[in-house]
């Protein structure tokens, strides 16, 4: 799943859930919010990936 890919999906579960609790203002909220979770999943996926045995130095 690309970044792009992942963001759309926590965007569009924001802009559902986020107007139901705050308003126009969670519409407003949605944004920033999938954008720092989409980042946070992406930096998480990207050191699981790099921790495995191949991309490692034999030294």
């Amino acid at each position: 799943m690309r970044k792009s890919e992942l963001n759309l999906r926590i965007y569009a579960y924001f802009s559902n859930v986020l107007p139901l609790i705050m308003g126009i203002d969670g519409i407003m909220y949605a944004g920033p919010i999938a954008d720092g979770l989409a980042a946070v999943v992406a930096i998480v996926m990207i050191r699981i990936e790099f921790s495995r045995e191949e991309y490692r130095v034999n030294e």
